[in-house]
């Protein structure tokens, strides 16, 4: 799966940088780390929470 920067997740929803990490520190979406402090959002996580907020 793709691995998506904190920008390319933050358009893709359609809302601010500081909303997704707001969601990441509420363990709303989970991320990797890369490398040391780099973290991305799998694009498999950032769908299944679009469609968890679709079916909510």
């Amino acid at each position: 799966t793709r691995l998506l920067s904190m920008g390319e997740a933050s358009a893709a929803l359609g809302v601010s940088r500081q909303t997704v990490w707001r969601l990441v520190k509420e363990k709303k979406l989970p991320t990797v780390e890369i490398r040391r402090g780099r973290l991305r959002i799998p694009e498999s996580a950032l769908r299944a929470f679009v469609e968890g907020r679709r079916h909510a």
